[in-house]
């Protein structure tokens, strides 16, 4: 998931950053370009949160289950609720420069646009800090994750050779 991320990271920045040229250079005259360009960053944002919670959750009751037939223990069911809350406060912080740069986006329509350009700056420096903390966060869950499975595969390896008579763990 940390490569998926990233590649889903790097054209929404790709989009964001379009929107921006479009927008600057006003290559088209009702703006209809930039709107467009705006609603699919928008949405493809919001893509990319909803893949990120699902992903913890889905590996969260992976990690659970595994947990649970290897013994390991709650730790790792603990840090993965940790996670998602972390992830969570995240996600409240990138919604909030997404719409408060949509907001001012629809005001500047009428009104000043230099204020939608500091609130486009302030959304890009915010979802950067953000994408990099989430990265940081579907990284440390990856790794848990084949923590745990690797563990459970052990245990049950184990478990097989040591009830099977007809396997000899002896190569002698």
């Amino acid at each position: 998931m940390p490569r998926i991320f990233s590649c889903l990271v790097l054209g929404h920045l790709l989009v964001m950053v379009g929107t921006g040229v479009v927008g600057l250079l006003k290559i088209d005259s009702g703006s209809s370009r930039h709107m467009a360009l705006a609603v699919f960053a928008l949405v493809l944002a919001c893509l990319i949160q909803v893949a990120t919670f699902t992903y913890l959750t889905v590996t969260g009751k992976m990690i659970m289950q595994a947990s649970n037939l290897s013994g390991v223990g709650v730790e790792p069911v603990v840090t993965v609720r940790r996670l998602k809350q972390k992830i969570t406060r995240w996600l409240g912080l990138f919604m909030l420069a997404m719409v408060f740069v949509t907001a001012t986006g629809a005001a500047s329509r009428w009104s000043q646009t230099r204020v939608h350009l500091l609130a486009a700056a302030l959304a890009i420096v915010i979802q950067l800090i953000v994408y990099y903390r989430e990265f940081t966060l579907v990284c440390e869950n990856a790794a848990l994750l084949d923590r745990v499975l690797a563990s459970t595969h052990v245990q049950r390896t184990s478990a097989v050779r040591g009830s099977d008579p007809d396997v000899d763990s002896d190569p002698a």
